[in-house]
């Protein structure tokens, strides 16, 4: 149900990507992407964007709520606003809290392996993103995202 993915880069990234090592690594989740679809049978690839910065990407998606707000204010055009969440082991609000519509479009904020900053989570909220939980544990960021997509799925009778 993914449709893009958007590599960001954040104040604790482990790893600096100049342009020649993120064009590379573009390559190889581009194989990932391409791998993972043929063997769940998907004939859609989602879109990988370039990496980008986590600011840039929050600034992005503000005007990106702006304009849908907008949108759902004229009756001849209905697009759903986004329902932006960001993965956050503080937050109080669980993820299987949430009221999901299958019919709105979802994005998804997850942070590097070692969190993203207080100030990075008050961007995103500042930005329209909820911040919720998983559960009690910390999980990877390569098992988080996946861990909340597989519960977001199950949420709308995907499972």
């Amino acid at each position: 149900g993914v449709h893009a993915i958007q590599p960001l880069s954040s104040q604790r990234s482990q790893v600096r990507l100049d342009a020649e090592r993120a064009a590379r690594r573009a390559e190889h989740w581009s194989r990932i992407i391409e791998a993972a679809c043929m063997q769940c049978g998907r004939d859609r690839l989602p879109r990988l964007w370039p990496l980008m910065t986590l600011p840039r990407w929050l600034e992005g998606s503000a005007a990106d709520s702006r304009i849908a707000n907008r949108a759902a204010s004229d009756k001849d055009t209905f697009t759903p606003s986004p329902l932006d969440l960001v993965l956050d082991p503080t937050a109080t609000q669980p993820l299987s809290a949430l009221a999901v519509d299958r019919q709105r479009p979802l994005r998804l904020l997850v942070g590097p392996e070692s969190g993203l900053t207080d100030e990075e989570l008050a961007a995103a909220r500042a930005a329209g993103f909820t911040p919720v939980r998983l559960g009690p544990r910390v999980l990877r960021t390569e098992t988080a995202g996946l861990a909340a997509l597989a519960a977001l799925q199950m949420r709308v009778g995907d499972f």
